[in-house]
């Protein structure tokens, strides 16, 4: 009896294991080439869309064998995941609505820079309350040394005559 329940229970995981969900991946780069074989060697048979959808029949360490549609083949792993990506159609409004939210909104290079010397839209900034003369500032950066005064300058241990 005992070896009747074994034989019942390896053959109930066997066939419980053979049945598997399909593995959907996505394209995930701006593109990614459909390979014949999971070789970089030669060119790709067809190059895949930002957010094509996949089902995964077969898996090495870095490559994943696909089929899309009607048409079979590998693609680097590293160019795929296994959910749409943020910017495809299938991705949900609620999703894009929130990565909006927590984007980073850099400032500009000129902004930073006005920052950094104290400067604001509309004013002046710290000249008002420190007494800083920015009109100086920017006519010694229009300064253009010739090259012979700077070797002197050099020469003269940095100025310390």
């Amino acid at each position: 009896m005992r070896w009747l329940t074994g034989g019942f229970l390896i053959v109930f995981l066997g066939i419980a294991g053979g049945v598997q969900a399909e593995k959907i991946v996505y394209v995930h780069s701006s593109q990614a080439p459909l390979y014949a074989s999971a070789r970089l060697g030669k060119p790709p048979v067809e190059v895949l869309a930002h957010g094509t959808a996949m089902v995964v029949t077969a898996e090495k360490k870095r490559w994943y064998g696909v089929r899309v549609e009607d048409r079979s083949g590998w693609v680097v792993k590293l160019m795929v995941a296994d959910h749409p990506p943020v910017a495809s159609e299938s991705a949900p409004d609620a999703a894009m609505e929130r990565l909006m939210q927590r984007a980073r909104v850099r400032p500009s290079t000129y902004s930073t820079t006005a920052a950094a010397r104290g400067l604001r839209a509309g004013g002046r900034g710290l000249e008002d309350a420190h007494g800083v003369d920015y009109d100086s500032v920017a006519q010694m950066e229009m300064l253009q040394p010739e090259a012979a005064a700077v070797a002197d300058f050099i020469r003269s241990d940095q100025g310390d005559e």
